[in-house]
Formats: C-alpha cells, structure tokens, sequence
C-alpha cells in the first residue's frame, strides 16, 4: 500500500513538474543567476541586460497559444504555419525548395512557387548554411536556393551553426556517416547506407 501511495505522490510531482514547476524553477534560477551576475563587477554594465524573452515550444494549438497571449516576435523552427500577420514572424530553415529526381523535374519547380507563397507571410527567412553565391560550398547544396524575388530579400544566410572544430588528426576513415531523425526510418536509412559502403572503413 505504502509502494502506491508513493507512486501516487511521484506521479502527482510530475504531472505538476510539466505543467508549472519547470516554469517556476526556471524563474528561480534566472533571479539567482542575475542576483550573482549583477553582484560582481566583471558582468556588470548595459552589455549584460539582456530583453525578456518568452520560449514557445510549438505544439498542436499553437494558434491558441498566439491568439490568447501577447509576445513581440515568433521564431519558427521549420514550421511554415507558425506565424501572425500582426507579429514579425521568422522562419528557420535550410530548405527553401524541394528536391526530387529528375523525371519530377516540373513537379520540382511548382514546389518553388509553393514555398514561396509561404515565405510571403514571414518578415524574414533564417538559413543556417552558407549563401551560395560565395566561394564556399554550402552544405544544403540547391535545397537553400531560390530564383523567386519574394523568397530572395526576406533570406539571411546565417552561417554553418556547429560545436565541431577543425581537427588535426590522421586520416583512418574511407567516409563518415552523420544520420538522424525520428525512428524508425532513421535506423532504416543507417542499414541502407552500411550496405551501400559495405567493406569500407565507416564511422556512423
């Protein structure tokens, strides 16, 4: 009985540790953190007052949460209807058209349009690679590319974002294999890329 009951109350902390807690335990810490950044003279002064800023985390009534509430910017991440005509609204991604195989070639310009009437309704278009008109070679390849105009001025090319440094280290590997996305089908697509490099030094 008392293993229930202590079940009971476990749950109970959790369901509240979702809703609430983790808001008031990230208050917390914000006023405790600025209470030791604000005492110390090496992190004092107008560079370290930073604006509030509210985290909406996208979910299935996100335009509920929208009309209900007031926030001064949305910041999309890859979700091309999160957006307010009355809010500057920013739209996150790589892929600012489709890419298909080459007897889909016309069906692959009418996606190009199709983006683009999307792209008309944010303020601006965030892409995290490299543009592709510079000297360097952007990771997306065609997929961060556009001819349309609508597209073309609301796009800033943020840069390659990455922790990984250049490392200075023998060459032991013939490839290297970064995989991910939602299972199953990234574990699929991990077994059809070792069968493709069978018997080559791989590192997934």
């Amino acid at each position: 009985m008392n293993n229930l009951v202590a079940i009971f109350w476990i749950l109970v902390f959790l369901v509240f540790y979702t809703y609430a807690g983790y808001g008031m335990v990230t208050w917390l810490w914000i006023r405790i953190r600025g209470f030791f950044l604000n005492s110390s003279s090496a992190f004092s002064g107008d560079a370290f007052e930073l604006p509030t800023l509210t985290l909406i985390i996208a979910a299935y009534n996100e335009e509920q949460i929208l009309a209900e509430n007031k926030f001064d910017m949305i910041i999309s991440d890859n979700r091309m209807c999160v957006y307010s005509p009355k809010i500057p609204s920013y739209f996150i991604t790589h892929q600012l058209r489709y890419s298909m195989p080459g007897y889909l070639y016309p069906f692959e310009m009418l996606t190009i349009p199709f983006n683009s009437f999307f792209h008309s309704k944010f303020e601006g278009l965030i892409v995290p690679d490299i543009d592709p008109k510079g000297d360097s070679k952007n990771l997306s390849g065609k997929l961060c590319r556009t001819n349309l105009n609508v597209t073309k001025r609301r796009v800033y090319y943020a840069g390659i974002f990455t922790s990984t440094k250049k490392m200075a280290v023998a060459e032991d590997l013939d490839y290297l294999a970064i995989v991910s996305g939602p299972e199953p089908q990234r574990t699929k697509l991990e077994e059809i890329v070792m069968k493709v490099v069978a018997g080559q030094e791989v590192t997934v």
